[in-house]
């Protein structure tokens, strides 16, 4: 039952988010070269696959069409220093440490070529279709 709230809350604020012509999302700093989304797959690989797919959430959140519902600037600080971001009093980035039960690392080391290359990649997905979402009996 647990699950269908999930799901449901999850569909809804995509619905939200998706209509409002108020929150469109400036992506034009995105790099779009093949280049740099393959460079950003293979950083993803390396730093962010342990807990972040593109499907479901594991020990992160699921980031499928992530760039195309937060602001690029927010993705780039939280991963730079989401401490900071969660101390900071962001209402997304405590509702995420709440609901994970634990704050992701800071990757504040990466150059800010890598951190846009894993941007580039990241806008290549696509958000879930929650519908095709696999049910978990246990939640």
């Amino acid at each position: 039952m647990k699950f269908l709230a999930r799901l449901g809350l999850a569909v809804l604020s995509i619905f939200f988010v998706g209509c409002s012509k108020s929150s469109e999302i400036d992506t034009s700093s995105i790099p779009t070269d093949t280049a740099t989304i393959a460079l950003g797959n293979t950083k993803f690989r390396e730093q962010c696959s342990s807990c972040h797919n593109f499907s479901v959430d594991g020990i992160g959140p699921q980031l499928g069409g992530l760039t195309k519902i937060l602001p690029t600037d927010w993705i780039r600080e939280f991963i730079k220093n989401p401490k900071a971001k969660i101390e900071s009093g962001d209402a997304r980035a405590k509702e995420q440490f709440e609901k994970f039960k634990l704050q992701m690392p800071a990757y504040d080391f990466m150059s800010d070529d890598d951190v846009n290359a894993i941007l580039a990649f990241i806008h290549t997905t696509k958000i879930p279709d929650l519908r095709k979402a696999t049910m978990d009996p246990k939640a």
